[in-house]
């Protein structure tokens, strides 16, 4: 019999033994598990009526709710370990005794409440002693079935105590029986499959230290079919290979070793390409297969860097130099003999693969040192505009120190410029009360001997009319209008003074039926002038509800007045909102006016038209500028001669 089949038997007879091990193994621990488990809950049940049994003795003496509700909880609990107990037939009294329990705790609670509502109501001493000798009772009641639950409890977790102690026994000393089978049959094998494999393992030993040592060529000389024959034959191939593998993996040492002290070479501060590259050229040949018959040579641009032997052969091996995806030159290494066909040529795939890398590795440190140089000027020119930029800044530093000089001197004129502008005021407020004075004086002295004129005249006419001739009617028609003119212009002089005085009166302003009222107004005086309005919708303002009115007032009589000579007079009032303020506007097709005059329209006394084409003082247009400029809004006119004009103005948004 082979050492496989030995082995097999020996293996076969050792699970079986194993697998009748683990079976009894498993078994005893499901049991052992079982009672243990079992023996567990019983220990809880017993813990979890004791602990019932402290709650039912701490309700009875405080009889407080949160014993009742800490009471209801601990019998919930003792109901689910009897649930998980629902096959143990020796627990059938304990969970009597539970039903019990919670009968008479319920009947003693309830009892208790009776007994506290009876005492409430103040009932007799009778009743209440008759309540409380039940209760009494039942409390005993109640404490007997506790005592009964804890002992019954008590018995049973000891008795499955005593059951797993057994259990655990017997499992115990079986294991230890087939145990100890197991291992006599284990040694038995082992000793009789010894013999006949220690002599050709001794072999195997001594020769795989010797190969440990470095000595590669050893073999082993066992002879046989077996497996330790067939193991030894493995053991001299897997030899044999090892060697082989000893010589590709110095081969690579010598290529990383190469690519090493190139990269050593690239990283050394202040070495020149030139130098890098013949450094290279000298690196080369230690890294090939065979050192003492291989050349090289870099060429790059239009020079070329070689070592001493190297000469031009068939036996050639290049790659390329690319910098920026564009060839600058090559790396070239040469076998001075012919050698036996590798991967490529005489040359290994290996090599392809160092010679590329020696490649991309001069191909980076060219870019880098490309890249260097134009840093380099690039930082020249960076200190050269660092030195104009701080040339500029300096100046700039001696600009704004002049500057600042001169903010100081700007605000010392203000200053002074303030306190004469204070001054100005004070004297401009004294000039305007005088003012005032003034035009209250002249108008009362000038009301006076207009009243003269305009009565003297009209009894004139009554006294004289008959006798005067028509040139005398048309004369002293003429007084009489002039005084009514005179005395107009001085209403709307103190008027127009006034205006500065007033204070405002702000609300939010219905603006479309503000226009009605003023048209209505207007309509009732001017019943001969057939004129056609059109009033679009008008959005609401915030301002001063009197003054605005005055401002439409102001433009509607002029449009009216102005549109007097036109066969179909039409004026339109509308508006649009730009930003922040509505802009309103009235618009007449009457006889406009020639836009270079327009400066004038806003300013006192300045009129366009004389008296006989048209009536009016010139201080209606100058009243509705100066009311929108209180109001922090705007006013201008357009228009052209015999076409119309239109005035707007604009308002603040409500």
């Amino acid at each position: 019999m082979n050492i496989k089949n030995k082995l097999y038997t020996s293996a076969g007879v050792s699970i079986a033994l194993a697998v009748a091990l683990i079976s009894l193994v498993s078994v005893t621990s499901g049991r052992i598990a079982e009672k243990d488990e079992k023996r567990q809950l019983l220990t809880d049940l017993y813990k979890s009526v004791s602990e019932l049994d402290l709650v039912t003795y701490d309700y009875l003496l405080h009889r407080e709710k949160r014993m009742e509700h800490q009471w209801n909880m601990k019998h919930g609990s003792l109901g689910e370990i009897l649930d998980g107990l629902a096959e143990e037939e020796r627990l059938i009294s304990v969970r009597a005794d539970y039903l019990v329990l919670s009968n008479l705790f319920s009947q003693v609670t309830e009892n208790y409440r009776e007994r506290q509502r009876y005492i409430q109501e103040g009932a007799s001493q009778e009743k209440i002693d008759v309540i409380t000798g039940i209760e009494e009772r039942l409390v005993d009641q109640l404490l007997i079935t506790s005592h009964s639950i804890i002992t019954d409890a008590s018995r049973n977790a000891k008795e499955a105590h005593t059951e797993a102690v057994k259990t655990q026994r017997l499992s115990s000393n079986l294991i230890l029986i087939l145990l100890i089978v197991l291992v006599i049959a284990i040694t038995t094998s082992s000793l009789l499959i010894a013999r006949g494999i220690s002599k050709p393992l001794n072999e195997l030993t001594k020769g795989a230290e010797i190969i440990g040592k470095g000595d590669f060529e050893h073999k082993v000389e066992i002879k046989g079919e077996d497996e330790l024959g067939k193991l030894a034959a493995a053991f001299n191939k897997m030899t044999a290979s090892l060697l082989q593998q000893r010589h590709y993996l110095g081969e690579r040492i010598k290529e990383l070793d190469c690519l090493y002290r190139i990269s050593t070479l690239v990283q050394k501060p202040e070495t020149t390409i030139e130098e890098i590259f013949q450094g290279v050229v000298e690196l080369l040949p230690p890294a090939w297969q065979y050192p003492e018959i291989t050349g090289a040579r870099i060429l790059w641009g239009q020079r070329e860097y070689l070592t001493k032997n190297f000469i031009k052969t068939m036996w050639i091996q290049s790659s390329n130099i690319i910098v920026a995806d564009r060839h600058t030159g090559s790396v070239e290494v040469i076998y001075l003999e012919e050698r036996p066909e590798e991967d490529e040529g005489p040359f290994l795939k290996e090599e392809r693969n160092l010679i590329n890398a020696i490649t991309e590795m001069l191909g980076k440190t060219i870019e880098s040192f490309t890249v260097d140089g134009e840093l380099k000027k690039y930082q020249k020119n960076l200190e050269k505009m660092v030195e104009q930029r701080t040339a500029e800044l300096d100046k700039r530093v001696l600009e704004v120190e002049q500057l600042n000089s001169a903010m100081v001197n700007l605000l010392e004129d203000l200053r002074v410029s303030n306190e004469s502008l204070v001054s100005t005021s004070k004297q401009l407020a004294g000039a305007n009360k005088e003012l005032e004075a003034f035009a209250y004086s002249v108008s009362h002295d000038l009301r006076a001997p207009l009243r003269a004129i305009t009565g003297f005249s009209e009894m004139l006419v009554e006294d004289y009319g008959d006798k005067l001739d028509e040139d005398g009617q048309r004369q002293l028609g003429v007084i009489q209008k002039s005084a009514r003119d005179m005395g107009q212009l001085i209403d709307d002089l103190l008027a127009f003074s006034r205006l500065g005085r007033k204070s405002l009166k702000k609300s939010e302003i219905n603006m479309h039926t503000l226009a009605d009222e003023v048209i209505e107004t207007f309509q009732l005086v001017e019943k001969k002038q057939k004129t056609r309005l059109n009033v679009k919708e008008l959005p609401s303002a915030f301002g001063d509800q009197a003054l605005i009115r005055e401002v439409f007032a102001n433009l509607l009589s002029n449009a009216i007045k102005y549109t007097r000579p036109v066969k179909e007079p039409v004026i339109e009032i509308d508006s649009r909102t730009e930003g922040n303020e509505n802009i309103y506007y009235v618009k007449d097709n009457g006889v406009g006016f020639d836009m270079k005059y327009v400066d004038k329209l806003f300013q006192v006394f300045q009129r366009l038209h004389s008296a006989e084409e048209f009536e009016g003082t010139g201080i209606g247009l100058a009243l509705v500028q100066r009311i929108i400029h209180r109001h922090g809004g705007r006013v201008w006119g357009e228009g052209k001669e015999n076409e119309g004009a239109t005035f707007y103005f604009s308002l603040p948004r409500s």
